[in-house]
């Protein structure tokens, strides 16, 4: 998408405020962006969210309930979609918190760990 738009790693990256390692890690697939890196790539590429990580054709729910009540917002218009959409980030960024707690409490903690400063 990013080579598609005639930029380069380097200007995705200042353009979302990451650095370049990162924006190859993630098109190299070795890496996910969090929450609001994915929001600035949306904006920098203008595209939504959901269509970065994959290639059109793997954006398709396989569970056809899931994508006819998707398909049954077109007619809300932006504003209801935005509304919907909203919902839908607000329940993946719950969804992220409690994997991340589960992950903590059972010790697969993924992120930077903080030092403790050793005291005399």
């Amino acid at each position: 998408m990013r080579k598609h738009r005639g930029l380069t790693q380097e200007g995705v990256a200042a353009a979302c405020g990451a650095h370049i390692t990162v924006i190859r890690r993630y098109e190299a697939d070795t890496s996910r962006p969090a929450l609001d890196v994915l929001r600035n790539l949306g904006f920098t590429l203008n595209a939504s969210a959901d269509s970065l990580p994959h290639e059109p054709d793997d954006r398709r729910s396989e569970t056809p309930s899931f994508r006819t009540s998707l398909e049954a917002l077109d007619p809300l218009g932006c504003d209801g979609q935005a509304d919907e959409l909203a919902l839908i980030e607000g329940a993946m960024l719950r969804h992220q918190v409690r994997q991340a707690a589960s992950d903590r409490a059972h010790g697969r903690h993924r992120g930077p760990r903080c030092r403790r400063p050793r005291y005399p």
